[in-house]
């Protein structure tokens, strides 16, 4: 046991880390016109909700399936209305 923890000692030392990772500093805002600004967790969102209605839809028109398409709407929809709703509270 001694071995081991004093190799990892020794490999710890050999490496130059420094000393604090340096943040990111990216701009929230994709693009503004005027008052209107696009941010990027905005984008997220709506990547994210086009790509649960496509693939939802996707499983909603296969044989068997039991969940309609007009369905998907609906649940795609409320839940668009959740995000909205409890990102705001």
């Amino acid at each position: 046991m001694r071995t081991i923890s004093y190799r990892i000692d020794v490999i710890r030392n050999d490496v130059n880390l420094p000393v604090m990772i340096s943040y990111p500093e990216i701009d929230p805002i994709i693009f503004a016109v005027g008052p209107f600004a696009i941010r990027w967790y905005g984008l997220m969102y709506v990547i994210g909700f086009v790509a649960a209605w496509t693939l939802a839809n996707r499983r909603a028109h296969m044989a068997g399936s039991l969940i309609k398409p007009h369905q998907v709407d609906d649940l795609i929809f409320l839940g668009m209305l959740g995000v909205i709703g409890g990102g705001r509270l």
